[in-house]
């Protein structure tokens, strides 16, 4: 192990050029920081969109601008204004084409009149992602509806490629995925699902003409060659583009699998390296509570076991680092361990905690960070692993099998003892809770029986 790093560390170095300890990132990947789960699945659609396009080569990649849309969606503060003027179109696009600020030629939108511009660019703004943040214009992104309305994230002062809100985490992803057996199997029918909808691309090419993209750099970068986790993402992620759902709800389902399965790795990687588990099977856990009203022998467990789990990522770095004498270090750019603890605390842990948060991560109720359980995730769970439907016991059981995840007192398997009662009484609110969200029910039989719904009816959204 100690070998091979320090051979990886030099040809690192030599293509990305980091200062800081790169001890992380030989580890696991090169990077992740505080991206959210969207932002996150976002940017990996933009690598299979430069696959698709073929702008992806010799593991370099070339991503799509589109800022004359994104000027006109989202810094052209005036245009509202403008548009209730009580002027004629050619005056209302003087105004927009003189406001706009960057270095493209807008004299193609005067074929449009000035109403269906103005409807185009609302459509698009009420399908946008961080619309209403303080991010910068370059950092605001349309739903994507397909490939062509797909654009990556840019510095908004030299426009070129910035790993401010899209860190690698999206590469990285997209590398997980690449490595799995049944890869060329899901990058069909991304390519099938993303290059549908043409609706919205006659639209977007109404507003966009230019099609310059960013320059050829490398993409990130990840340690693992092959891993059963990435194998079963993937068959996650086919089983949900295999759905006869809508496309928007897909990518939504998408994104938490997403993001579940990077933290997953993380950790797993993790306790390869630590050799520490709060579990008696030696495997990665989440104690997930199913929403109480009040503080049980569940919750606490449940803060106990994130904290160990965010405090096994340090545990496996200092493991590592004392393998290395003085002059080993230097090459991976550390003089002492407190750097690699300062910089895994600002980019790892949040990781764990941000691209958990619309799934199993929440302080509801509660001063402190614990695994807790969405109805969304729940409802994506069912959908990726419930063909019509499950016995309730078989569900429960496949959760902790394949994820890790203790709902019940018949999984308790924690090194330290906690109330069973407890997780008895969180299994039943479990129950409840999918037969409230319509994923459950009682037959005649007299099993209880968690079933599918979602390819008969479909599942809208409400986000």
């Amino acid at each position: 192990m100690k070998k091979k790093i320090l051979e990886n560390a030099k040809k690192f170095k030599e293509i990305y050029q980091i200062k800081t300890p790169i001890l992380q990132e030989l580890l696991f990947f090169h990077r992740i920081k505080d991206e959210d789960y969207i932002s996150l699945s976002l940017e990996f659609l933009n690598v299979i969109e430069a696959l698709y396009s073929g702008n992806l080569k010799d593991n370099k990649v070339s991503y799509k601008k589109s800022l004359q849309i994104r000027e006109i969606l989202y810094n052209l503060p005036a245009l509202d204004i403008i548009a209730n003027e009580p002027k004629t179109d050619e005056e209302k696009f003087d105004e927009v084409i003189n406001k706009l600020k960057n270095k493209y030629d807008y004299e193609y939108l005067r074929e449009l009149e000035f109403d269906t511009f103005y409807k185009i660019v609302n459509i698009f703004k009420k399908s946008s992602f961080y619309l209403n943040t303080g991010k910068r214009y370059t950092s605001k992104f349309i739903y994507p509806f397909n490939f062509d309305v797909l654009f990556f994230d840019l510095s908004s002062k030299d426009l070129g490629v910035d790993r401010r809100f899209f860190t690698r985490g999206g590469e990285v992803l997209f590398l997980m995925i690449q490595r799995a057996k049944r890869f060329e199997e899901l990058k069909n029918l991304l390519f099938e699902s993303y290059t549908q909808n043409k609706r919205f691309s006659k639209i977007f090419n109404m507003l966009q003409k230019n099609t310059e993209r960013t320059s050829f750099s490398y993409l990130g970068y990840l340690a693992k060659e092959k891993s059963e986790l990435f194998d079963k993402l993937v068959e996650d992620l086919i089983s949900i583009f295999k759905k006869d759902i809508p496309l928007n709800d897909k990518f939504i389902y998408m994104s938490l699998i997403n993001g579940f399965y990077f933290v997953h790795f993380l950790l797993n990687e993790s306790l390869n390296y630590a050799k520490k588990s709060i579990s008696k099977n030696e495997k990665i856990v989440y104690v997930i509570e199913v929403l109480n009203n009040k503080s049980d022998g569940v919750r606490k467990a449940s803060k106990i076991v994130y904290k160990f789990n965010e405090k096994l990522i340090l545990e496996a770095l200092k493991s590592v680092y004392n393998v290395f004498d003085e002059n080993e270090l230097k090459e991976l750019n550390i003089n002492e361990f407190s750097e690699v603890e300062v910089k895994a605390k600002r980019e790892l842990i949040p990781a764990h905690r941000e691209l958990l948060k619309p799934s199993i991560v929440s302080d509801k109720n509660t001063n402190s960070y614990r695994y807790l359980i969405s109805d969304l995730f729940l409802k994506t769970l069912v959908l990726i692993n419930v063909n019509k439907k499950m016995l309730f016991n078989e569900f429960l059981n496949l959760l902790y099998e394949k994820y890790g995840f203790i709902f019940s007192n018949k999984h308790l398997n924690l090194k330290q003892p906690f109330s069973e009662n407890d997780f008895i009484k969180n299994e039943k609110r479990l129950f409840k809770r999918l037969k409230a969200l319509g994923l459950l029910e009682n037959k005649s039989d007299g099993y209880a029986y968690v079933i599918n719904i979602f390819e008969e009816i479909g599942w809208l959204l409400n986000m």
